[in-house]
């Protein structure tokens, strides 16, 4: 059907960041405005795949501002943001996969939980 990912129904990003992205190859899931050029094209995004954006609030490689930056790429509705009390690593507490699992039952039907 010529999409880049089909059958994708949600992301989920960790540590992500506002650089710029290769625009091309992704208009099922982005409108870019009148920008022909990558650079600061997270501006103009609006991607509308459901995402979840985890940030820790002591990620010392990039700050919760670059990672905001980047979530607002992402339409209002279809976006969630969950921060975990570490750094640039993802969360393994029990709290921090249960909002993963969570998410993903959102998609898949199945509810688990951390034991």
């Amino acid at each position: 059907d010529g999409s880049l990912f089909p059958g994708l129904q949600y992301v989920m990003l960790c540590a992500g960041y506002d650089d710029p992205m290769p625009s091309q190859d992704l208009n099922e899931f982005v409108e870019l405005s009148d920008s022909t050029t990558t650079e600061g094209c997270w501006d103009d995004l609006s991607i509308a795949i459901p995402s979840l954006h985890v940030f820790g609030e002591s990620d010392q490689l990039i700050p919760l501002e670059r990672s905001r930056g980047m979530m607002m790429s992402y339409t209002s509705q279809s976006r969630r943001e969950y921060v975990h009390g570490g750094g640039h690593h993802v969360p393994m507490r029990a709290a921090d996969t249960q909002c993963m699992l969570d998410f993903i039952g959102t998609f898949s039907g199945i509810k688990a939980t951390t034991p």
